[in-house]
């Protein structure tokens, strides 16, 4: 099984129907409305060198996107919207929300779900994660925010 194959598995997981689809890589078109929210796994690289007594040490890097429907912030309510339940927060949230009862990442976060479940069957994970939080356009006329 692939890293990223391991990933798209473990946030199935972790997620079930939280997110409408879940992508093996980034189409770069337009994802259907209907496919909102999504989360999609890519590869972004592979290194491999020598390790002790023949083995190879493999480093997969690999990025998680969030992918969420701004309009999706318009609640219907006589404001049109709840400003402190926008997108950007939503996204925070299912990346990293901090339990406060424990001071861990809740068990419901792309956070969490690697830190504590991706080591499974593997040697080692890296201890590092870069999150980037911005909006990226997916096609004309529609910008989702990742």
């Amino acid at each position: 099984m692939s890293s990223v194959d391991r990933v798209l598995l473990l946030m199935k997981d972790t997620f079930g129907g939280t997110f409408a689809a879940y992508y093996d890589g980034d189409p770069l078109v337009a994802i259907p409305v209907m496919n909102l929210p999504c989360l999609i796994v890519e590869q972004t690289g592979d290194e491999t060198v020598e390790g002790a007594f023949g083995q190879h040490d493999v480093t997969d890097p690999f990025t998680v996107k969030v992918v969420m429907n701004k309009s999706d912030d318009w609640d219907g309510s006589a404001k049109g919207v709840n400003p402190l339940n926008l997108t950007a927060k939503k996204i925070h949230d299912l990346v990293g929300l901090v339990d406060e009862k424990t001071g861990t990442y809740a068990v419901n976060t792309v956070k969490h779900a690697l830190r504590a479940h991706l080591t499974n069957g593997e040697t080692a994970l890296a201890p590092e994660m870069t999150v980037e939080y911005g909006v990226s356009p997916r096609s004309v006329g529609r910008v989702t925010r990742t």
